[in-house]
């Protein structure tokens, strides 16, 4: 477990106002049992980055702690497919697997109900706003003709991060019973959360549960880091099309709204039809802290600005 650090405020250093405590500890969690090793004891006050860590029944039992949950910004928890790896090079594989999904089970069971849905879009896409819904629903009828018109059933792997088991275990049993009714047989394989990173490097996972957050809340950002062909390692579909690649710089470098719109629209649109990617849930960014903290403000990174920070 990480021993942490210190933050100290130095006034004279400060130009606009003078942090409200003297200094901030920062430390880490015993991932093993992180719930009890934070807030309970009495000796921390608040905990950031917490996403997953309190789930509906914590919430609902009372917890003598106040919990702050805000939308991540430019990001979600979804499902991606190796685009390069046979079936998945097929568009109707992909769209198969997107009819097939549990969406509200997954949503429900898996999430605990905490998040905004990404999925049963009516329009796609719907202007430039990013994150927005896919407009894919549960469609089994839909599915089972896309995956017959593909070639048929098939086995494959879908890894998940073991450090986000308390969401992608259940997603991915989820997954492998909602695919296995059109025919896909699903080995789980559970990755350990220091191993992860180094699996998706090597662009070879056929399927994967992922999260992705976004730095800046841009939605070119967004798809320069996850489907641009410079194949960052957050490109984890592996998806190499000129085509987006074209769109995606255009609403870079562009000055002009006007083709901002019609490039973010474009690659929205390339996007949803071709689903390198599928995504469940915008997902909460919980903040838990002890009722006498106040000032709480975090940056567009989501990590907190520890000079606002006051304590009761």
């Amino acid at each position: 477990m990480w021993d942490g650090a210190t933050f100290n405020a130095t006034p004279s250093k400060c130009t606009v106002s003078v942090p409200s405590a003297d200094a901030i500890k920062l430390t880490g969690a015993d991932p093993d049992d992180p719930k009890t090793t934070i807030l309970p004891d009495g000796r921390r006050s608040k905990t950031a980055g917490a996403e997953w860590l309190f789930d509906e029944p914590d919430l609902n039992a009372g917890l003598p702690v106040r919990v702050v949950s805000v939308p991540q910004n430019n990001g979600f928890t979804h499902i991606t497919v190796n685009t390069q790896v046979a079936p998945f090079d097929n568009v109707k594989v992909r769209q198969a697997i997107a009819a097939a999904l549990p969406y509200e089970d997954m949503f429900k069971a898996a999430l605990f109900g905490r998040g905004l849905p990404m999925w049963g879009a009516k329009e796609s896409p719907a202007g430039e706003k990013w994150p927005q819904p896919y407009p894919y629903a549960t469609d089994m009828d839909r599915a089972r003709k896309l995956i017959a018109d593909a070639g048929g059933g098939f086995s494959t792997t879908l890894l998940f991060d073991a450090g986000s088991g308390t969401i992608a275990e259940p997603m991915s049993v989820l997954v492998k019973e909602s695919l296995g009714a059109i025919g896909i047989n699903v080995e789980i394989q559970k990755i350990p959360g220091a191993n992860f990173r180094g699996e998706l490097q090597k662009k070879t996972a056929p399927m994967v549960i992922n999260r992705f957050g976004g730095w800046l809340d841009w939605p070119d950002y967004f798809f320069f880091w996850n489907l641009h062909s410079n194949n960052a390692i957050f490109n984890v579909a592996n998806y190499q099309d000129k085509a987006m690649d074209g769109l995606i710089d255009s609403a870079r470098f562009t000055a002009d709204p006007a083709e901002y719109k019609r490039s973010v629209e474009g690659f929205l649109a390339k996007a949803m039809d071709e689903v390198p990617f599928i995504p469940v849930c915008q997902p909460l960014h919980d903040v838990a802290m002890q009722k006498g903290i106040g000032g709480y403000q975090f940056w567009p990174c989501r990590e907190p600005d520890f000079r606002s920070l006051t304590k009761a």
